[in-house]
């Protein structure tokens, strides 16, 4: 389908929110965000799955009367849910959208959609996996740090040791 809608993210959202509205149409949102959005733009970068992630937050807020979960959201769209809370991750740090905790879930709501296009284009979001060596590399400085620490503390045992055994010599010298 790509080949016949030539798309940009705003001809899509577009779509996507005429179709939730227009109930005589019978497009199914499914169908448009998983063949037209998909097909024709990278979810690589932040600033696309933005715009995906806020449309799909403005359907789910359609049909479930303004209850948006990250499991909705993600359902929708096609996401797993590690790649989604990522997503939301993300655009809560922006403030973009915001999570409100209630006594029946989660809910998302969008705070600044604006503020999506402050997000450069092109560019790619940092992974899954590059945030786990970030994780792993503050670990290490970490553990380092912890040993470092160890070893000063055994170093200053160690002095005071000596120190009080000479004070006791020197005592046991003069008696």
């Amino acid at each position: 389908m790509s080949s016949i809608w030539p798309c940009t993210s705003e001809f899509v959202i577009d779509i996507q929110l005429k179709a939730a509205i227009d109930g005589p149409a019978r497009i199914r949102i499914e169908e448009i965000v998983g063949r037209v959005f998909l097909d024709t733009m990278e979810l690589d970068d932040l600033y696309s799955s933005a715009h995906l992630f806020i449309a799909a937050i403005r359907v789910c807020e359609h049909q479930h009367g303004g209850r948006a979960s990250v499991e909705d959201v993600c359902g929708l769209i096609g996401l797993s849910l590690e790649q989604g809370n990522f997503i939301c991750k993300k655009l809560l740090e922006d403030g973009i959208i915001e999570r409100v905790h209630g006594a029946f879930g989660t809910r998302l709501f969008i705070k600044d959609h604006l503020k999506i296009e402050e997000i450069p284009r092109k560019e790619k979001g940092s992974s899954l996996e590059e945030e786990i060596r970030k994780f792993q590399d503050s670990k290490k400085g970490f553990a380092q740090k912890i040993e470092s620490l160890k070893a000063a503390q055994a170093e200053k045992k160690k002095s005071l040791f000596a120190d009080v055994e000479k004070k006791l010599k020197e005592q046991l010298e003069k008696k």
